[in-house]
């Protein structure tokens, strides 16, 4: 009886001793493999004014459904953000850069930050800087077969450098040399000069001009240009007599 007794007092010691070891490991590590809350997305696209804009945050750790908010600053006028889905998106109608801290809540209550700055970029403007001052619309001067001709534009707003083009009929954009320019004459893509030298007379022709920033995306902005090319030549009349018609 009393070995009995000796025996037993063993195996519920020992008992003791394995089982704090087993249950606080186990829970232990299950708080250990879980990762702190946080918000991935960095390095917001730059948004156009008066063009759609989308942009989906994203985040990691943390456990449950994640909550959205604005949590200080400003979103740019036009655009709205999604608690439930953390899409910003919407089209700005002003172009500067804004502030704006991004809150992420987890089910437990957890919260991460992240400071973001979006920029919005302007409209692009297009200067013609050739065209005659007092035409009811952007006209430049006349040209003259086999006469070198130059015309000078530039673009404001956006992000420069700007790359020109003229727009063809078939819907590309090129040098104007596909037809919507007088033949002999293109534009440069560095500098939005027209030049060249006409090569035959053309009829007042209207084509558009665009310019493309370098913002990401690109801002593009256009104006319709009339040019026309004059041609004269000299003929010898025939001899005419008095009173004769």
């Amino acid at each position: 009886m009393r070995s009995s007794r000796i025996i037993a007092l063993g195996l519920t010691f020992l008992i003791g001793l394995f089982l704090p070891a087993c249950g606080g490991g186990g829970s232990s590590n299950n708080n250990n493999n879980t990762t702190a809350l946080g918000i991935t997305s960095t390095n917001l696209p730059q948004a156009t004014i008066n063009l759609p804009y989308t942009f989906v945050f994203q985040a990691a750790g943390g456990s449950g459904t994640y909550t959205w908010s604005i949590s200080a600053g400003t979103l740019p006028p036009g655009l709205t953000f999604s608690g439930s889905t953390a899409v910003l998106g919407g089209t700005p109608t002003m172009a500067g850069t804004f502030n704006f801290t991004v809150q992420v809540t987890d089910t437990p209550g957890n919260n991460a930050t992240q400071a973001e700055t979006l920029v919005v970029g302007g409209a692009i403007g297009i200067q013609c800087k050739s065209c005659l001052a007092n035409a009811p619309m952007l006209t430049l001067p006349s040209g003259k077969p086999n006469v070198p001709y130059t015309a000078n534009f530039a673009a404001v707003g956006g992000i420069s450098p700007y790359t020109w083009c003229v727009q063809e009929t078939s819907g590309t954009c090129d040098n104007g040399s596909g037809g919507a320019l007088p033949a002999g004459l293109t534009i440069s893509s560095s500098t939005g000069t027209i030049s060249g030298t006409p090569t035959t007379p053309a009829a007042p022709t209207t084509f558009t001009i665009q310019a493309t920033d370098s913002e990401n995306p690109p801002s593009k902005g256009t104006a319709q240009i009339t040019i026309s090319i004059f041609g004269v030549t000299t003929m010898s009349l025939p001899a005419g007599e008095i009173y004769v018609p």
